[in-house]
């Protein structure tokens, strides 16, 4: 069996909780080559978990190793620049969302990937969780009707390890919790319903990134409410209402759904019961595993760049038509200072 190399940029949480376990599993398909990362301390550390790869502090020296695959794992300030890159260089691509802080930055991405033949694969990481494949078996053969309404709401105190308060920024991060959260909510939904008209969008920033948000979106003659927070525990749940019934998922249960179907009062759970003990590694490693399959010309499930651009383009949209959120708990002067 051929072994496929691979690099990261970026050594940060997302590599060191994620990726780096991934990869330790994969050692029979990945050859480690090297990681990038500006503070070398970092990157050295992380290399230290692969003996024989390298530790380097500049994009050109990582690209300078001819990896097969660069995950770009760094913040998204420096997706677009990175991927870029790298795509030049004659490596296959797996991009951390959000794709990119723009959507220009996003369709240059895309196009470099065209221009040279290499696979530019998105992040999107909740497509491999077997729930999302449940519901887009469901959905898929127009049995529950037509569309009528989407409500979701994900959210909870933020907890991720940051390692830069930079992260809180527009400049570094894009955007609060919409640029982060919002990004995995809006690509199930697009997979599974189709591309949403932006109807309105309103958050809480006031000088900084927002906290909590909420999009009102029209997907054909369905109304869809999304709201996301960073600071106020409830119910994960996406709940789509069809003409027969409704499918309702909840972000914790990886391997289930509930189906709720008009006329039965008792709700049915559709179970993946060869994925029942799955988790979010295990996703992840699925996510490698279609990258290396897909390279290695087999069927593989990528969310290809282009599939991407249209959650980049509703979100850089949704920030620039942005209302302030109604906050009757704060004092009226409070909130006429902004700006």
């Amino acid at each position: 069996m051929s072994v496929t190399t691979i690099a990261i940029s970026g050594c940060g949480a997302v590599t060191h909780q994620y990726y780096l376990p991934m990869l330790e599993a994969r050692r029979d398909r990945l050859n480690v080559v090297g990681f990038h990362d500006p503070e070398t301390a970092r990157a050295n550390a992380t290399a230290a978990r692969f003996p024989g790869s390298a530790a380097v502090g500049k994009m050109d020296a990582l690209l300078a190793l001819k990896p097969d695959i660069v995950v770009v794992a760094s913040p998204p300030a420096a997706h677009a620049d990175q991927t870029i890159s790298a795509l030049r260089h004659g490596a296959h691509v797996l991009c951390e969302k959000p794709m990119a802080l723009t959507l220009a930055d996003a369709t240059a991405m895309a196009g470099t990937a065209d221009e040279h033949d290499r696979l530019l694969a998105i992040g999107m990481v909740r497509r491999h969780f077997p729930c999302s494949q449940i519901v887009e078996r469901l959905i898929g053969g127009g049995r529950l009707g037509a569309l009528r309404s989407v409500a979701v709401f994900e959210g909870g105190a933020f907890h991720w390890p940051i390692g830069d308060q930079r992260y809180f920024t527009r400049e570094v991060s894009g955007g609060g919790v919409l640029a982060d959260v919002g990004v995995h909510v809006l690509d199930l939904l697009f997979h599974w319903l189709g591309q949403a008209e932006l109807v309105a969008y309103e958050d809480d920033e006031m000088g900084g990134v927002e906290t909590n948000a909420r999009l009102t979106l029209r997907f054909g003659e369905a109304e869809g409410v999304v709201r996301m927070s960073r600071d106020w525990d409830r119910p994960n749940l996406i709940d789509l209402r069809f003409e027969q019934g409704s499918v309702q998922w909840r972000a914790d249960e990886l391997a289930a759904v509930t189906l709720v179907l008009d006329g039965d009062p008792k709700p049915l759970r559709i179970i993946d019961e060869t994925a029942t003990d799955i988790t979010f590694l295990d996703c992840i490693g699925r996510q490698l595993d279609a990258i290396i399959d897909h390279l290695a010309g087999k069927p593989a499930r990528i969310v290809r760049a282009a599939e991407a651009l249209p959650v980049v383009e509703l979100i850089e949209r949704a920030y620039r038509e942005r209302r302030l959120m109604d906050m009757p708990w704060l004092a009226p002067a409070g909130v006429a200072t902004h700006g």
